[in-house]
């Protein structure tokens, strides 16, 4: 086969395997958000900052509900990674801004990235859901003890990961829309 014929057999595969079950329990932190006029905060790096970037305009201009990307700022998020240090960007703004009620959705196909973890961490500490979607990669396994819901694409190649996460992303909208009502 060729890399694209690969590519696209993988792919496929974990899509036959079906939706994980814990979109479901995503779809539920966040609707129980939305009711209670809480706040969805997303977060993530690279192409997890351009899915979270997205998905905030997802959850905002389609359903209406209050949504933040904590990615969207550059002068803040730059700010924090050289004045303090790149692990804190995304938990320092959440510090500031969280709620009870909130919920963190954070993004990070490795499952290992230290900020998008501290900003989880802080989350949960304060009293707020958290959310992460990640993949299968090793150093990941850890995840599903510390974060709400851990949504995992069940591939290893960071791209077929990418992949699955925008999947699972527009799931996720049509399950929060039905919930909502819209």
């Amino acid at each position: 086969m060729s890399i694209a014929g690969d590519y696209y057999a993988d792919l496929r595969a974990a899509l036959a395997a079906g939706p994980p079950a814990e979109l479901d329990a995503a779809a539920t932190l966040l609707h129980d958000a939305a009711r209670a006029g809480g706040t969805i905060y997303t977060f993530g790096n690279g192409a997890s900052a351009a899915l979270a970037s997205h998905a905030t305009t997802d959850l905002g201009k389609r359903l209406g509900v209050r949504v933040v990307s904590l990615v969207d700022n550059a002068a803040l998020l730059t700010a924090y990674a050289n004045d303090e240090n790149y692990e804190c960007v995304f938990a320092e703004p959440l510090r500031r801004l969280l709620r009870d009620g909130d919920v963190a959705l954070g993004i990070s196909g490795s499952g290992t990235s230290p900020n998008v973890l501290a900003a989880l961490e802080l989350a949960r500490r304060e009293g707020a859901r958290s959310i992460l979607l990640t993949g299968t990669m090793a150093g990941s396994e850890d995840a599903d003890a510390c974060y709400d819901v851990v949504v995992r694409a069940p591939v290893e190649p960071i791209e077929q990961i990418e992949d699955l996460h925008v999947v699972f992303c527009h799931i996720l909208m049509r399950l929060l829309a039905e919930r909502l009502g819209r």
